[in-house]
């Protein structure tokens, strides 16, 4: 049986400095008064919630990750970031 934690762990750790890079541009629109500076702090908001929820949920795993793991991770966060990296223009 494969064990899902590690990857859902690493996922959490990859998402957390995209939410992080995301309120730089937030606060760049919210310098400059320009009305979607709330897009991206909402957006880094979702992401770092999801960022460290994953995290706190699959800390202490004292596991390495195995082959079939680090190809499903690979998957996983070629699929993840790109779907909350995705800023919707109104």
């Amino acid at each position: 049986m494969l064990n899902y934690r590690p990857i859902f762990f690493v996922t959490g750790l990859l998402l957390l400095p995209l939410g992080l890079f995301m309120l730089v541009p937030s606060l760049v629109d919210w310098s400059f008064d320009h009305v979607d500076s709330f897009v991206f702090l909402s957006s880094a908001a979702v992401t770092l919630f999801a960022a460290v929820s994953l995290i706190i949920t699959n800390r202490g795993i004292g596991e390495e990750l195995h082959i079939k793991q680090a190809f499903l991770l690979t998957t996983v966060v070629w699929m993840v970031l790109p779907a909350f990296a995705i800023r919707d223009i109104r």
